[in-house]
């Protein structure tokens, strides 16, 4: 690592440089050797204090600690961001950005852990990912208070970012290491609405067949039975209009009456009046 150290109402004699880099030189196993790390010691009041600062791409670990002893601080302040860098324990970096900061041994190191705790990690480019289930949602716990506000004209926002996944067990509720799709839950809570217009706003004005080909063609009106032979000839695209679509097509199939408008956000109100977008019904 590469250590700027400053000071303030204090000398930075080479004693105390040493001690500094020798101290934090015991999480240079964590980093790759171009990482950055900017200290500032000061003396104010008669307390002695460290602040250490590691930027990392995407993020950064900083910690301070003051005493009466500069040397007990630097001992401090060490320990102190050691803890922080173990957070990531359980949190494998899946981003090249954030992964180029930390060193290729503590990233293995920290995918060998997450398997060893039953969990699935692939490598990627500049680091490991831990690959989780993206189960749909069976339920909406607040959908009680959703529904009374709904019920009073209130505008609820709900399910953002499709919701935190739990599990039931016994009487309480458990995060599950799993994420929820958003248009799922979103459907899901149409459905326990018992809502008459699923609403989902994208960005484009219609779905499309053959999307980004010579034959691409925009949907307008479609029956359930059409969007179920789309999906089923691989019309969509896995991870953006799929989800969409099944989504719709579950909240039609539980109940009557029902409608699914599909269009982009610029067209929200040309879309509820059926003037433009996808509708499914």
């Amino acid at each position: 690592m590469r250590y700027t150290i400053s000071g303030k109402n204090i000398n930075i004699t080479p004693g105390l440089k040493d001690a500094v880099e020798s101290k934090l030189g015991k999480l240079e196993r964590y980093f790759s050797p171009d990482t950055e790390v900017q200290v500032t010691l000061s003396v104010e009041k008669g307390r002695q204090k460290i602040e250490v600062t590691i930027p990392v791409k995407g993020s950064i670990i900083r910690a301070e600690q003051d005493s009466n002893d500069m040397y007990v601080s630097v001992d401090l302040v060490e320990e102190i961001i050691e803890r922080q860098i173990k957070k990531y324990k359980t949190k494998i970096v899946d981003k090249k950005q954030s992964a180029l900061a930390f060193s290729e041994a503590f990233l293995q190191e920290e995918a060998e852990q997450e398997e060893k705790h039953g969990n699935y990690v692939t490598e990627v480019e500049g680091g490991y990912r831990r690959i989780v289930a993206a189960p749909k949602p069976q339920g909406i716990i607040e959908i009680d208070s959703i529904k009374a506000l709904s019920d009073q004209g209130q505008v609820v926002i709900a399910c953002g970012g499709g919701g935190i996944p739990v599990l039931a067990q016994g009487v309480e509720l458990h995060g599950a290491s799993a994420v929820i799709e958003k248009d799922y839950a979103s459907g899901r809570m149409a459905e326990l609405l018992n809502a008459d217009v699923f609403m989902v706003l994208t960005s484009v004005e219609n779905v499309c067949v053959g999307y980004n080909t010579e034959q691409e063609s925009p949907l307008e009106h479609i029956t359930v039975a059409e969007a179920q032979k789309y999906i089923d000839e691989g019309q969509f695209e896995p991870n953006t209009m799929l989800p969409k679509i099944e989504a719709g097509v579950s909240f039609l199939e539980k109940g009557n009456g029902r409608k699914v408008i599909i269009t982009s956000i610029d067209k929200a109100l040309e879309g509820y009046l059926e003037k433009t977008g996808t509708i499914i019904e």
